[in-house]
């Protein structure tokens, strides 16, 4: 079905995009309210709590939660504060958050999968220092190696 609107929206675009501005086009067609919409339904109890005890209390309350959310009503001005735009904001950071580690990671497989001479000598590493995290020196050589070779990116 999403591929099918898809495809519609780009035969509109095609067809109406002199007459029709993009941004009334997209506006229609665009997954992003239904996200938020599927969202909402999942976040809506929190920020409203959130909302309420900022309205109560004011900024810093009692017992208030040290996470994302708060640290985006702090920021938030306006209409930013509303409970559709916390909600986008909300998603948008998780969606970036998400892909950025699950991509890195997926580009660290790749790459020590490319160099398999690489997977003994970090197997016996982990479990020398299993108990010691912070001494995988080859390992988090390697990491450290892919984010400069590669960044973030998933094209790169």
């Amino acid at each position: 079905m999403r591929s099918l609107l898809f495809k519609f929206r780009q035969q509109l675009d095609s067809f109406l995009g002199p007459v029709l501005p993009y941004y009334i086009v997209g506006r229609l067609l665009s997954p992003i309210r239904s996200g938020v919409r599927r969202g909402l339904k999942h976040l809506r109890p929190a920020i409203e709590e959130r909302l309420r005890k900022y309205e109560e209390f004011g900024q810093n309350y009692p017992d208030e939660p040290n996470d994302m959310l708060t640290w985006l009503m702090d920021e938030a001005e306006g209409d930013e504060r509303e409970l559709e735009n916390l909600c986008l904001r909300m998603l948008a950071v998780n969606i970036t958050a998400i892909h950025t580690t699950s991509m890195t990671f997926t580009h660290i497989m790749y790459h020590l999968a490319s160099k398999p001479h690489y997977i003994k000598p970090m197997r016996e590493e982990v479990e020398r220092v299993i108990n010691s995290m912070t001494k995988l020196r080859k390992v988090d050589s390697f990491v450290k190696e892919k984010l400069r070779f590669t960044g973030f990116g998933i094209l790169q």
